[in-house]
C-alpha cells in the first residue's frame, strides 16, 4: 500500500488555494465586486487554514526532528507573516472598492505566492517526507484534520485545478 505523502496533499492543497485566488482575481479584474470580495473571503480563508496547517503541525514536526531552531521553517514563518499582511490589503481595498489598487496588491501577492509554494514543493515537503520516518502518517493526518481530508473541503465543493 503507497502511503500518502505530504508532498502530494500540500501540492494539491497549493493548486487549490491558487484557483480560488484566480477566482477572485478575476473578479476583480472583470469589476464584479461583490462576487470578489466573497470569492477573497474563501480564499483568504484556504489560505489561512493552510497555513496555520504548516505553523502549528508541519513545521514544528520537521523542526523537532532536524533539531531546528532557526532553518527553513523560520523563513517560511517570516513570508507567512508577509502574506498575512498581503491579505488584510487585500481585504481592505476589496470593502473600499479600489479596483485598481487591488489589482496591484493582487499582483504582488500572487508573485509572493509563487516564489513561497515553489520553496516548500521543492525543498520543505520532500524534506520533511524524506525524514518523518514513522511520524509521517500521524503528521499527515493531523494536517488534513485540519485543513480538509481531501483538500477540495474548503468550499464543502469540488475545487476544478486544471491539473
Amino acid at each position: 500500500m503507497r502511503m500518502d505523502s505530504i508532498t502530494d496533499f500540500m501540492d494539491k492543497d497549493h493548486r487549490i488555494i491558487d484557483a480560488l485566488w484566480k477566482n477572485a482575481h478575476d473578479a476583480a479584474n472583470n469589476q464584479a465586486w461583490l462576487l470578489a470580495q466573497d470569492m477573497l473571503t474563501i480564499f483568504t480563508q484556504a489560505l489561512l487554514l493552510h497555513i496555520d496547517a504548516e505553523e502549528d503541525i508541519l513545521f514544528p514536526a520537521i523542526e523537532e526532528k532536524q533539531g531546528w531552531e532557526e532553518g527553513p521553517t523560520s523563513f517560511m514563518r517570516h513570508e507567512h507573516k508577509q502574506i498575512r499582511y498581503q491579505l488584510q490589503q487585500l481585504e481592505k481595498l476589496a470593502d473600499t472598492g479600489e479596483y485598481h489598487e487591488f489589482l496591484k496588491v493582487g499582483d504582488l501577492l500572487t508573485a509572493l505566492l509563487a516564489l513561497h509554494n515553489s520553496k516548500e514543493e521543492k525543498v520543505l515537503y520532500p524534506l520533511c517526507d524524506q525524514v518523518m520516518g514513522i511520524e509521517h502518517q500521524e503528521v499527515l493526518d493531523l494536517i488534513k484534520g485540519r485543513i480538509g481530508k481531501d483538500a477540495h473541503t474548503h468550499t464543502g465543493q469540488k475545487i476544478e485545478t486544471g491539473s
